[in-house]
């Protein structure tokens, strides 16, 4: 698959409907140590144990192409119109939403490190501040009037 057909099957990643990236699951090949995906048949067919049938979406590196274990991958797509089939799509569909949550959750850590990091809570309006807010305020310079007085406290004692 070329960088164009790529591209295409992008393109297409907004058709993808919530109910299918439900469909769609990641997993972690150890003895080959790559990610890919499982997609459940969009036809809800089950195999002889009653198992939904489950279909594989992997990235040929070698080939530099998409491959699926359906029906329309093991003729290497030649009736699809894309040049793929809809699990291939999925499967992207799905490998872009997990990117955007880890990148989401890298700016939430970062975030929340950040806070723990300083040496106080700084709420403003019942939010915490944020970076710039919180090191004006903490780094202000201090202003001290040298001209005033110390306040004369009398002492205390019980003899008075």
């Amino acid at each position: 698959m070329t960088t164009t057909m790529i591209a295409k099957a992008k393109a297409l990643i907004s058709t993808v409907t919530p109910d299918e990236l439900d469909r769609a699951h990641e997993v972690y090949d150890f003895q080959k140590q790559e990610n890919f995906y499982q997609v459940a048949s969009s036809r809800d067919l089950f195999d002889e144990n009653g198992d939904r049938v489950m279909y594989e979406v992997r990235y040929d590196r070698v080939h530099k192409c998409f491959t699926c274990s359906c029906p329309a991958g093991a003729e290497a797509f030649i009736h699809c119109r894309n040049g793929f089939c809809r699990h291939v799509v999925i499967a992207l569909a799905a490998a872009d939403e997990i990117k955007a949550a880890n990148v989401e959750r890298a700016r939430w850590e970062a975030e929340i490190a950040e806070q723990t990091t300083r040496a106080c809570r700084l709420e403003i309006n019942g939010q915490v501040a944020d970076k710039e807010t919180y090191d004006r305020i903490m780094n202000a310079p201090v202003k001290v009037d040298r001209t005033a007085k110390a306040r004369q406290i009398p002492a205390f004692s019980l003899l008075r």
